[in-house]
């Protein structure tokens, strides 16, 4: 059954392991304000650990589903920029994109992109060889893309530092509708993301305007992103 993206959105939880005891490997109750909980699929180990002794952003991607709906959690904007563009790929569904990413990391995702024999490639349970063999074919198709996203630059420009904590903190949340809209206007997963968090630094209101308003916001940075590229040029 195909899915659709939904709303993307972070917010400040902690993971409490008395609540998550009877829970599978990839489910994971979040305790949010005002003692609330969510249920959202949570692979990386390490930061399923550190959300157990403190409170901290988690980044969440909503997939949606006729008969269901998916919350998937990440540390980083980065890795959830990744999931966005792995799900893209021919056969990858959302629970195999973060798989790849909590099983290979970056560093065996860049392996493959630089074309190192899947066979070779440490064994993780659920990606195959065939499956290796597929995701190297679509990391090559989209090379500039993911060598891009795989970068050791961009971790720390896409990462939660100050500036995105405090965008975030107004509970930011991009319409799907406009997601999408910029996504036909050929702008990549990755690009609307970073436009949308340059906007919230210079206007956190955007957070709270109607799908409408977000699209001519976000435009205008777009315009003034492309600008002050061209300005910067030699």
């Amino acid at each position: 059954m195909p899915s659709t993206l939904g709303p993307l959105f972070a917010l400040k939880a902690s993971a409490p392991k008395e609540w998550n005891v009877a829970h599978g490997e990839d489910e994971c109750v979040l305790l949010v304000e005002n003692h609330r909980a969510i249920s959202v699929n949570l692979l990386d180990v390490q930061f399923r650990e550190r959300l157990e002794t403190e409170e901290t952003w988690v980044f969440i991607a909503q997939i949606l589903r006729e008969d269901a709906e998916t919350l998937f959690a990440f540390a980083t904007v980065a890795e959830r920029t990744l999931f966005l563009e792995l799900r893209n790929l021919d056969s990858v569904g959302p629970k195999l994109a973060q798989l790849i990413i909590a099983g290979l990391g970056r560093r065996g995702l860049m392996s493959l992109l630089q074309g190192v024999d899947p066979k070779s490639m440490p064994k993780v349970t659920g990606l195959g060889p065939k499956t290796l063999e597929k995701l190297a074919a679509g990391l090559k198709g989209k090379r500039d893309t993911f060598l891009l996203l795989l970068s050791s630059g961009v971790e720390g420009a896409l990462s939660h530092g100050p500036h995105h904590a405090q965008a975030h903190a107004h509970a930011s949340k991009l319409s799907p509708l406009v997601f999408t809209s910029l996504e036909k206007l050929g702008l990549r997963p990755f690009e609307v993301e970073r436009l949308f968090d340059e906007l919230l630094t210079l206007n956190p209101e955007a957070a709270k305007a109607d799908p409408g308003t977000q699209l001519k916001l976000l435009l205008q940075q777009h315009g003034r992103s492309r600008s002050r590229i061209v300005s910067e040029s030699p």
